[in-house]
Parts: structure tokens; sequence; C-alpha cells
């Protein structure tokens, strides 16, 4: 089994400010849990082997209303930065073809096959619409060859938004709903 993660890394400068006539100096903040994975993932983003012996405990929970429905007829995922990753095994699940009522369930562990007969017709031809955003297209689009991948196999339409980026329309995702806000008022 794979486990992937996706997370930002925490770090940023708090502003000068004057506290009782001085000036106090900028604070460089580190998130803890960010900082501490960064740490962890900084061999592999050099290219060296992985660090050895260091365990990330998890702790599963089944989720009963945050998984992908049996039938779903159209779906629109909205997922900014890191928070595309729970729709990216959505989209992992949709696209599989060992896809079954298990793995709806919020539960699946993997193992269970059905046959592509058994799948019914309106999950195979719902529209899935991503909503995704980020900085820089270039640099913090996560999970892009896949969304590309999805898109040019049509099982997703895929809306981007880049706020750091000048040349696209949409800077914010909330500016690419607003562009398509027919389509969705539709749904």
């Amino acid at each position: 089994p794979t486990l992937k993660i996706a997370f930002s890394v925490v770090d940023y400068c708090t502003p000068s400010l004057t506290v009782g006539g001085t000036q106090v100096g900028q604070r460089r903040v580190h998130g803890v849990a960010t900082g501490w994975m960064e740490v962890l993932a900084s061999p592999l983003l050099a290219g060296q082997a992985p660090l050895e012996g260091v365990a990330l405990p998890i702790f599963p929970k089944p989720s009963a209303d945050f998984r992908l429905p049996i039938t779903p007829s159209n779906l629109i995922l909205i997922g900014p930065g890191t928070g595309i990753a729970p729709f990216m095994g959505f989209l992992r699940q949709k696209s599989s073809d060992s896809v079954g009522t298990a793995a709806q369930t919020g539960m699946w562990r993997g193992g269970f096959e059905i046959q592509e007969d058994e799948i019914p017709d309106e999950q195979i031809a719902s529209s899935i619409d991503v909503f995704f955003g980020c900085r820089h297209r270039d640099h913090d689009w996560l999970y892009r060859q896949e969304m590309e991948e999805y898109q040019s196999d049509k099982l997703i339409r895929l809306h981007l938004a880049f706020s750091r980026d000048g040349d696209t329309d949409c800077r914010y995702v909330q500016d690419s709903i607003r562009k398509e806000k027919t389509m969705v008022l539709q749904l």
C-alpha cells in the first residue's frame, strides 16, 4: 500500500510592529508539523535516500459523510492548494477499474474487484467539475500531471486559477467559479 501526503510548509515572517514606541522587528514563524515533515522529506527532494527509522504516526478514521457518492450525477469539487488532495483520491477511485461499493463507504482497504458492467450507468456518465487554484502554475500546482490526464481522458472539466501568474484572467478560485456560474447554477 502507498500513502501520499500533501502539505504546504508553514514558513513566514510577521510584520514589523511598534510596541510602546519601540520598533519590534519581524519574527520568522515555522509550522510545527509541516516543518517536521519538511525535514523528513528533504532527502527525497534532494534526490537522496529517505531517512530510516522515522515513524509518522497516522490515525485513520472512517468518514460517513466525506466520500464519493455511490452514484454521483454531477460533482463540483473545489480544492485550492493542498485542499485538492482528498479530491484526487476521489478521482483516482473514479478512474480505477476496481471501484466498488466497498470503496464508497469510507472504509475501503483495496482488493475488492468488480466488473465494469456492474458499475451503474449514471456513475460512468456523471460530470465532474474541478475548480483548482494556487499561486503559480509552474511551481505550486500539485497533481498537475494527474489532473491534466483526467481532463484529457474527459473524466473531469478542469477550471484553473493562479493568483500570482499574470497570464490568466482567473486569479482566484472564486473568480473561476464566477466565470462558470451559469454552468454551476444549472446543476
